[in-house]
């Protein structure tokens, strides 16, 4: 992929993921740093609107729903906070300008970390991913942009076209990047690339906001945006898997909590009805972020109306209205989600680790799929909530964050060595995935790297205020020497941090999307050159059967052209996947396959090289395809790729 298409890309994901929420954000007078890291998730909660709305219409979702729904909420919002202006804004420490400028430069050096990984991971945005969620991400921003159907109802038409029982998938990830692919004009893949690659910028803005939340001044906030892009487990570890939503709705986490406690100290209804927005715009991404949600904000919670003294009554009131409205947007979630649950049966990973190894994986930031952990990395993170402990007073926030993270080792416990139903129920929230959870434990753990640093530069300052020397003061009065000295503080603190983590842990984090970019199982170019002609040999409205074990679900995405199994499995409410793939190469004298074909509109037949699993073996319903030249006729091959074109004539009618 060339350099202009990558920044093309990048460029109008930036501007589409962040000038929306923003619009919204300065309408209810929303903080600079909070109004940055919400943003991603108020955009969400206007695409998900948008997508609603349109439906409703029956109009397409285009680019032009967004200023639309961005105008009439952010309306709301200004109307809220003007009427109900809440009880007075709270003191505030104002950041000086030279905090400001070491921030900045910390949060750009996490985002420069993450995106070498992710860049050179992906090949520069050409890798196809195909591991199994990615093929369906993949699939559905492609039918999002070609036929304009952007709601969470409307993705049955990627695989479940033909299903018994309604299908429910959150599409407002999906919904804003198809926006993407249409006006940068790269392709579906190309913008799933760039929505991941902006969790870059996303993760050090909710660190920085959260920790700045959790009591923590420019230093702290910094050095938890600093660390942030260099966890395996969020994001590096869940991308190779495709789990593309679902790390959306994690990545968004950090400054939703950051709402939370910064809307309770104001206790404005502005700030209730603006996280209320936020974490419905993380839900309609994923739905298991509302657990997510509730394994850290609980603690905060509890913590803050602890903290709140004699305005617990009136904290509890503002609390009581969040909570009526985040209910009251997350009821048709619900509804959906609801219906289209099969029988209810979580997903029963094996347990992969014994209780000891699973204990010290969690605490130590590794996962079942490693052999390694991040040591320094961990070492800084406790020793950070030791600090918070110590110093409840001023870190109070934080020990509730920690409440959350011990909590989210405990699940990832469970899942990764432990095998009971117990086990099962407790993290069927999260498919009982011990990658998810151990990426859950990470959510926070910033933070405390941060909490850790503000700590050890207030016992500094109190050492060196007991001296009588005030060099602050000094600075204070020349700002551009303040400036320089913060840039350059920044960039020693970064040098510092790259030096002794193994460059911010860039091997393993790039080697973690390896797994399934370019050493497992990706697209090949014998593959990708058979998907490019497509187009030539199928015409719109008609299918190509193919086999979902080997990734040619994902013509789709790359050349608009239906699959059969628009997924890495049949749809189990379809009958008519069932049957094709046991014997759809007995077309010729199965009227029965033969009905089912002509409904479909099936006129070729693909197969291609290799499997996406090991020891799978060809659709038992394509195997004989080859040997049966009168019924399918050969139209196009290369070393990787057979179509072949169904001789109607020779069917048995």
């Amino acid at each position: 992929m060339s350099a202009v298409d990558v920044m093309t890309t990048l460029g109008v994901a930036l501007v589409l993921t962040w000038v929306p929420g923003a619009v919204v954000l300065l309408a209810a007078r929303v903080r600079p740093l909070l109004l940055l890291a919400l943003s991603p998730a108020v955009t969400l909660f206007i695409t998900y609107l948008g997508t609603g709305a349109a439906g409703l219409v029956g109009w397409r979702w285009s680019v032009w729903w967004l200023p639309v729904v961005s105008a009439a909420l952010g309306g709301v919002l200004f109307l809220v906070r003007r009427r109900l202006p809440g009880p007075g804004e709270p003191p505030v420490r104002r950041w000086s300008a030279a905090g400001a400028i070491f921030l900045a430069v910390l949060v750009a050096v996490a985002v420069v970390v993450g995106l070498r990984a992710y860049l050179s991971a992906s090949q520069n945005f050409y890798v196809i991913p195909q591991d199994y969620d990615a093929v369906f991400q993949a699939n559905a921003i492609r039918f999002i942009a070609d036929t304009g159907v952007g709601t969470a109802e409307g993705l049955a038409g990627v695989n479940a076209y033909a299903s018994t029982v309604p299908t429910y998938y959150p599409a407002a990830f999906h919904a804003l990047a198809a926006l993407t692919s249409q006006l940068a004009g790269t392709g579906a893949i190309v913008a799933m690339h760039a929505h991941i690659a902006l969790w870059m910028l996303s993760l050090p803005l909710g660190a920085a906001a959260l920790t700045r939340a959790a009591g923590a001044g420019p230093l702290g906030s910094g050095v938890a945006a600093l660390v942030s892009t260099s966890f395996t487990a969020l994001p590096y570890e869940l991308i190779w898997r495709g789990l593309v939503p679902f790390t959306q709705s994690l990545v968004l986490v950090p400054a939703i909590l950051a709402m939370l406690v910064e809307g309770a100290r104001r206790r404005r209804p502005a700030d209730a009805a603006v996280l209320a927005v936020a974490a419905m715009g993380a839900v309609s991404t994923h739905t298991s972020a509302a657990a997510s949600l509730l394994v850290y904000g609980a603690p905060v919670i509890v913590v803050l109306l602890l903290l709140a003294g004699a305005d617990r009554l009136r904290l509890l009131g503002w609390g009581g209205l969040s909570a009526v409205l985040i209910a009251a947007m997350i009821v048709p979630t619900a509804i959906g989600i609801q219906q289209t649950l099969s029988n209810g049966q979580p997903h029963d990973w094996p347990a992969v680790k014994t209780l000891q190894e699973g204990v010290r994986t969690g605490l130590l930031f590794g996962t079942g799929y490693r052999d390694t952990v991040q040591l320094t990395l961990a070492v800084l993170v406790w020793a950070g909530v030791l600090a918070a402990v110590l110093l409840l007073r001023r870190y109070g926030v934080a020990v509730a964050l920690a409440v959350g993270m011990v909590g989210s080792v405990g699940l990832y416990v469970l899942a990764v060595a432990v095998d009971s139903d117990l086990s099962l129920t407790l993290t069927n929230f999260w498919w009982n995935d011990q990658l998810r959870l151990s990426a859950l434990v990470a959510v926070a753990a910033p933070v405390f790297v941060g909490v850790l640093s503000d700590a050890l530069l207030q016992g500094a300052r109190w050492l060196v205020l007991r001296t009588g020397w005030t060099p602050g003061v000094v600075l204070a009065r020349r700002g551009t020497l303040a400036a320089v000295g913060a840039a350059v503080a920044a960039a020693v603190v970064a040098a510092g941090f790259y030096s002794v983590t193994e460059h911010a842990y860039f091997l393993r984090n790039r080697d973690a999307m390896l797994y399934r970019y370019s050493l497992g199982p990706t697209v090949t170019e014998n593959e990708r050159a058979g998907m490019n002609e497509l187009p030539r040999y199928v015409g719109r409205g008609e299918r190509v059967m193919n086999d979902f074990r080997d990734g040619s679900a994902l013509m789709y995405a790359v050349s608009g052209v239906h699959p059969v199994y628009g997924h890495m499995g049949p749809d189990g409410n379809t009958p008519e996947h069932a049957i094709l793939d046991a014997r759809f190469d007995r077309i010729a004298d199965d009227p029965e396959v033969q009905r089912i074909a002509r409904e479909l509109h099936i006129t070729h037949v693909w197969l291609s090289e290799g499997f996406l699993l090991p020891d799978v073996e060809r659709s038992p319903g394509l195997d004989d395809v080859a040997d049966e030249p009168d019924i399918f006729r050969l139209v196009y091959s290369n070393p990787g790729v057979q179509l072949y074109e169904i001789n109607w004539d020779a069917v048995g009618k």
